[in-house]
């Protein structure tokens, strides 16, 4: 106890002797710090720059997946809209061909009817009638199924989220 009295003693007394050398000391020992906690600061900061750098790496890496599915996605839709526009073409084709047909037949009773018996033309024309009461309840219901497909479309597309396609 008595030594650590008698050293700071002597250490008091060689700061009081020396004011300016122990002002200096304490001055570079303050530089020393300041400067270590700077460096200490610095690699924390390059620490979270790296982080940030990462982060946006992998920002970008998800933008461009999601850019990729979002072309995918649009590529198979539009080959499905292809192949079923190839598909309605054939059948318009079918049924342009069907109706020709129906067209031929028409005629060619229309000819025989002429010549044909007063039973024959009343058969016949039952046979029409049906046929014809036939075409027109087919027709509304198609029309009935075009009609709501049509007001289906337009709440889905009025509901669907308008979204920008990704660069």
């Amino acid at each position: 106890m008595i030594i650590l009295k008698d050293l700071i003693k002597r250490l008091l007394g060689w700061v009081w002797t020396h004011k300016q050398g122990a002002l200096n000391v304490l001055l570079g020992l303050v530089v020393v710090f300041l400067v270590c906690l700077v460096h200490q600061k610095n690699g924390k900061v390059e620490q979270l720059r790296s982080q940030f750098d990462d982060f946006k790496i992998q920002q970008k890496i998800e933008q461009e997946k999601t850019a990729a599915v979002w072309r995918n996605q649009m590529q198979i839709a539009k080959e499905d809209y292809e192949k079923k526009v190839k598909a309605l073409e054939l059948s318009n084709v079918t049924l342009a061909a069907n109706a020709e047909r129906l067209s031929v037949a028409l005629s060619e009773a229309k000819r025989k009817y002429a010549n044909a018996s007063e039973v024959a033309r009343a058969e016949y024309t039952d046979t029409l009638n049906t046929v014809f009461g036939q075409c027109v309840s087919e027709y509304r219901r198609m029309a009935q199924i075009a009609d709501k497909h049509a007001i289906d479309a337009e709440r889905l597309s009025k509901a669907w989220p308008r979204i920008e396609e990704p660069p």
